[in-house]
C-alpha cells in the first residue's frame, strides 16, 4: 500500500530558484572585492599624457642670447641646413591668437632685447619680414618670414594664425638634460633616407 501523504516519498534535491539568486548575487560581490584589489590603476585625476617641453625655453638648442618669442607659439620644426655660406639654423614655428603684426613684434622684440639692431621690418598683406644683426657679428644676421594663414570662413576664429621661420646662426646642442635627446621635445626630427 503506498502512503498517499507524500512521507515515504523521496524529497526532490536541487537548488531552488531563490537559491539560485542568493548565490549569484554573494559571486558578483566577491567577484568586485576581488577586482579592487587585482589589477585596477589608482586613479591619478591625469588623463593626459605628458606633453613634450618647450625645445627654446628647455635650454636644449636656445635661440641667440636666450631670447624666447612673446607670443603664443608650438615649435613644428628645427635643424640646421646647408646653405651656400655654411651651416645655418632653419626653425618653424606656428604662432597663435594674434595677428600677424604682433607676431611679428613677440618675435623680434626678445632678440633685440639681447642685443640684435632690427634693420627692416615689412608686414605686407598675410606676409611680413624683418631682418636683425648682431653689431660686431656679421655672420649672426637673422632673417623672420611671417605668412598668416588664410581666412577659413567654416573656421571662424581659429587659434593657430600662421607659419614663422626663422633663419638662424646653427646652433650647438647646450643642455645636457634627457629630453635633449628626445625628437618630440627638440623637434630636431632625423632625415628621412627616402
Amino acid at each position: 500500500m503506498s502512503s498517499v501523504s507524500g512521507r515515504g516519498e523521496a524529497r526532490k534535491t536541487g537548488l531552488r530558484p531563490w537559491h539560485v539568486l542568493v548565490l549569484l548575487a554573494v559571486a558578483l560581490v566577491a567577484l568586485s572585492a576581488a577586482g579592487d584589489a587585482f589589477g585596477r590603476a589608482e586613479p591619478t585625476g591625469s588623463y593626459r599624457p605628458a606633453l613634450p617641453g618647450d625645445t627654446l625655453a628647455d635650454g636644449c638648442y636656445p635661440l641667440p642670447g636666450g631670447a624666447v618669442p612673446d607670443v603664443p607659439y608650438v615649435v613644428r620644426t628645427d635643424g640646421d641646413v646647408a646653405t651656400p655660406d655654411g651651416e645655418r639654423r632653419h626653425l618653424v614655428l606656428h604662432w597663435s591668437l594674434v595677428d600677424i603684426g604682433a607676431a611679428l613684434d613677440g618675435i623680434t622684440a626678445p632678440l633685440v632685447d639681447v642685443g640684435y639692431d632690427l634693420t627692416e621690418q615689412a608686414v605686407r598683406g598675410d606676409t611680413a619680414t624683418a631682418r636683425l644683426v648682431l653689431p660686431g657679428s656679421p655672420d649672426a644676421d637673422v632673417a623672420v618670414t611671417l605668412r598668416a594663414f588664410g581666412d577659413d570662413p567654416e573656421v571662424p576664429d581659429p587659434i593657430v594664425r600662421g607659419r614663422a621661420e626663422l633663419d638662424l646662426p646653427s646652433t650647438p646642442r647646450v643642455g645636457t638634460a634627457a629630453v635633449c635627446d628626445w625628437p618630440s621635445t627638440t623637434k630636431r626630427f632625423p632625415a628621412s633616407d627616402g
